[in-house]
């Protein structure tokens, strides 16, 4: 499967609420996966106690119907809607905030897989470069964690 193919469909998905500090959306899977994606808006940015330069914008996002684990897709069969999905949402917030720096975190090695696969996209679509990122910064309990920075900043 190409690079764009993975990305390239995305489902139909509805902002829930906006405040200053996140906007939430929503969306269900055909398999019937209730996602919820937060995108929070980042003003102070601090990577291993250094501060970076700009504002920000992180994302994270959960399978509403999953018990154990929220932030659990793999297995579900849908893992390519909901990544092309969160990538159209993410690419929206871009878009309305031009942040200088967008944060993640993963946990699941699938999930990692697929945001190398997104971090692509990203660098190609809007000229972000990813950071050197230790663990220590974010307290969220993820197992690899990505900055990007805008190139022309």
């Amino acid at each position: 499967m190409l690079l764009l193919e993975i990305f390239n469909k995305p489902l139909q998905y509805k902002q829930v609420t906006s405040s200053p500090q996140a906007d939430t959306y929503e969306f269900t899977t055909g398999n019937g996966n209730e996602i919820k994606v937060n995108v929070f808006k980042i003003d102070n940015f601090r990577q291993a106690g250094v501060d970076l330069p700009g504002t920000g914008i992180g994302f994270d996002f959960q399978n509403v119907n999953a018990s154990g684990n929220p932030e659990g897709i793999t297995g579900t069969g849908d893992e390519f809607q909901v990544f092309a999905t969160v990538l159209t949402i993410v690419e929206q917030a871009l878009a309305e905030h031009q942040p200088t720096l967008v944060a993640f975190g993963a946990h699941e090695g699938s999930r990692q897989k697929l945001y190398d696969r997104m971090i692509k996209v990203m660098q190609r679509r809007h000229a972000y470069e990813l950071l050197d990122t230790p663990p220590l910064m974010f307290p969220l309990g993820k197992s690899k964690y990505y900055v990007l920075r805008k190139m022309d900043v």
